[in-house]
């Protein structure tokens, strides 16, 4: 019965639909809601949402007064650096995936 779904369901789609063009879909949706999720919420979002409290006021540090090991750029740039990593790990699973699949096919493709 499953299989009658499957195969009827296999006829009806366009022949360019196949395996790597799902695959490549499910990437961009993934990576289109990670863009997304990582986005602030604009002031005017914010505000119709009500509830909000205001933060109290918090005594800043000067950053000079802060001992790191990391240079001034990386401190002022966290959410670009953070972005950075989030793309290379993607952009690795992508070629990780791409290599498993090509080795996939041409274990199936050589005679037997």
């Amino acid at each position: 019965m499953i299989n009658n779904r499957i195969h009827r369901l296999r006829e009806r789609t366009p022949a360019w639909v196949n395996r790597r063009v799902l695959l490549l879909f499910l990437i961009v949706v993934v990576f289109t809601m990670a863009m997304a999720w990582g986005e602030p919420i604009p002031q005017a979002a914010a505000m119709q949402m009500g509830n909000i409290q205001k933060a109290e006021r918090v005594v800043v540090v000067p950053a000079e007064s802060l001992e790191t090991n990391l240079s001034p750029d990386l401190m002022a740039n966290r959410e670009q650096t953070n972005g950075v990593i989030s793309g290379s790990i993607v952009l690795t699973l992508i070629i990780i995936g791409a290599s498993v699949s090509a080795l996939y096919q041409k274990a199936h493709e050589q005679p037997r």
